[in-house]
């Protein structure tokens, strides 16, 4: 047991104390590192796919792409493909490659290249070709690496959404169907509604209700029209919130429910 110097003159340093550190400090991303280079963006020209320069990464091990490294594409029949950077720890190889499939994108093989795996195919580009064309698919987005500002960006958005998605309010403003005095509203069930409390406009009186007490059998609420007292029945289900006015003239209008 020992002190290994790292970032020290002189200093030994083997490639995967290198790369455990680099893979930590990118927040364990792997790919295209953005803002390097030309992004390592890709192009057709004669059924070659060119790469523009930049640097990938994968689990720290990090390659850099110069300009016009290009892979050709015989034009052979139709075919789903990808084009990928093939990290091969067991060999110290690192090597632009395709693979095919015929009906449907080929599976790449990615192990961890930090705790025992040797290969790891890190994509580049998709396509499809015929007999005669070759198309990149530009609606595909390879794997990336952004910086810690970016990256800290979309983790508040994501987490944002997924507070607004738990706890944020539901609401529809009219129901979906009726049937007899019987009002359901599909877009507030049990899974997005269920501990809250709700509102309900019936006949021009709103009603508050508890999600809670309104699921499984439903709960009993009253409302008031022209000086007259008049019972709700509210239920929360799984397909949607159903409202049942004493009269089917007292149709509900919108309902909000706050989590």
């Amino acid at each position: 047991m020992a002190l290994v110097k790292i970032t020290f003159d002189s200093a030994s340093v083997s490639a995967k104390q290198d790369a455990d550190c680099n893979h930590f400090l990118a927040s364990n991303q792997n790919g295209r590192i953005i803002g390097l280079g030309g992004n390592v963006a890709v192009t057709t020209s004669n059924n070659y796919i060119i790469l523009s320069s930049g640097y990938v990464q994968v689990y720290g091990r990090r390659v850099y792409v110069e300009a016009n490294t290009k892979i050709a594409v015989a034009l052979t029949g139709s075919a789903y493909g990808y084009v990928f950077i093939k990290f091969d720890l067991g060999n110290n190889e690192v090597s632009l490659e395709k693979k095919e499939a015929p009906s449907s994108y080929p599976s790449l093989i990615q192990e961890n290249l930090q705790f025992g795996g040797l290969i790891y195919e890190l994509p580049v580009a998709r396509y499809t070709k015929t007999a005669s064309s070759l198309n990149l698919d530009y609606y595909y987005d390879p794997p990336e690496i952004v910086n810690a500002d970016t990256l800290a960006e979309a983790r508040v958005v994501a987490l944002d959404l997924a507070v607004k998605n738990r706890y944020g309010p539901v609401w529809q403003m009219n129901y979906s169907s009726v049937s007899g005095k019987f009002f359901t509203y599909d877009n507030i069930k049990t899974s997005n509604a269920s501990n809250g409390f709700g509102n309900v406009n019936v006949a021009g009186w709103n009603v508050v209700f508890s999600t809670a007490a309104a699921s499984g059998s439903g709960a009993i609420y009253q409302y008031k029209f022209n000086g007259t007292w008049y019972d709700v029945a509210i239920q929360l289900k799984d397909t949607g919130l159903v409202v049942e006015p004493a009269l089917a003239s007292h149709a509900p209008g919108r309902v909000y429910v706050a989590r």
